[in-house]
């Protein structure tokens, strides 16, 4: 069976991933802080951010930037200010952007030259693309497609990102300046928080929450750090500009 894609599977649990992201807001600040840190602003950028989500990017960018948000579900509640019926085409002029955003979202894409290609169209010359996502056979892949694809309502089957896709890149007209793995920290007050959030991010509707801990504790690893309970989370981080 072919994987879902992006739009098929966030109509049907995209509520249930922006209720997990309004109630636990900066639960994944370091993901998200880590991305903008790669980024080089100028006095004013224009940034697009795709898939967006419900627009959790914009509260770690600086007020002089001209955020658009592309997402292309109806689920996400608190959306954004570009919508459509599918993530392609993107809906803005050649040229326009300065600086594209994509997080944690294209491991749902199968053809995701076909998203480099439309980035490098909207972006203009030297403008940058900052894309984090899951690493091929990382024990974050292999906890979303085992755990998480056995126990939610749509199942999980990533297409996730390694080296080929710097190759994909280059080919659809980027330059890679850098790509490293890198760990992030999900962090919150306790356990029964994550096993809250992670429930209804990836709404796993019939398991208890001492099964979902215990599966995060041995795929992933959870850490205290002072006050903090962090789950050990790792994404591929990439920068590449336009050639």
């Amino acid at each position: 069976m072919a994987p879902r894609g992006y739009t098929d599977l966030f109509q049907t649990r995209g509520d249930k991933y922006e209720s997990a992201m309004q109630q636990f807001p900066h639960a994944r600040d370091n993901e998200f802080q880590q991305a903008v840190d790669l980024a080089s602003f100028t006095q004013e950028n224009t940034i697009l951010d795709v898939p967006a989500g419900g627009g959790y990017l914009q509260r770690y960018l600086a007020q002089n930037c001209h955020y658009h948000a592309h997402e292309p579900c109806s689920t996400f509640g608190h959306a954004t200010n570009n919508s459509a019926n599918d993530l392609l085409p993107l809906p803005h002029q050649d040229e326009t952007i300065d600086i594209t955003f994509s997080i944690a979202g294209i491991h749902h894409i199968q053809n995701k030259p076909s998203l480099f290609n439309e980035i490098a169209r909207v972006t203009a010359p030297r403008g940058q693309l900052i894309l984090a996502d899951v690493y091929n056979h990382s024990a974050v892949a292999s906890f979303l497609d085992d755990f998480v694809g056995s126990n939610n309502s749509t199942g999980h089957d990533g297409i996730y990102i390694d080296e080929t896709t710097l190759d994909e890149l280059q080919l659809c007209g980027w330059q890679v300046v850098s790509a490293v793995r890198k760990p992030v920290h999900w962090s919150f007050s306790d356990e029964e928080a994550i096993a809250t959030f992670c429930r209804s991010l990836f709404d796993l509707r019939t398991i208890s929450n001492k099964t979902i801990i215990s599966a995060i504790n041995e795929t992933l690893g959870i850490n205290r750090l002072n006050d903090k309970v962090n789950i050990n989370w790792e994404l591929f981080y990439i920068a590449a500009i336009r050639q």
